[in-house]
């Protein structure tokens, strides 16, 4: 059985490898060269855009100094170490509230 007409030639489907004429074949989304039963449209989530996550806060504060805050007390005025607070002992000083 010839097909065969003037200006059609044979060409074989990029999918399930049957051949067809040319005026029998289409090409594809994906540029592939298919016949009809192969033929699907291209899908609409793969042309669908997603906008980008900004991951930077809408505002930012410099960061902060520690505070330290030292509180003299009787404890810390004392020359025993382990027991004085820097800046606030007072050598030779020993409270008698400790012992």
């Amino acid at each position: 059985m010839s097909r065969a007409r003037v200006g059609t030639w044979s060409v074989v489907c990029d999918v399930c490898g049957f051949q067809f004429l040319n005026t029998e074949v289409m090409r594809r989304w994906d540029g592939l060269i298919v016949c009809e039963k192969d033929y699907e449209q291209k899908h609409p989530s793969l042309t669908t855009r997603i906008r980008s996550e900004t991951s930077t806060p809408t505002f930012v504060r410099p960061p902060q100094e520690d505070v330290f805050i030292e509180v003299c007390t009787e404890q810390g005025r004392q020359s025993i170490p382990g027991f004085a607070i820097a800046g606030c002992w007072v050598t030779g000083y020993v409270s008698r509230a400790t012992f």
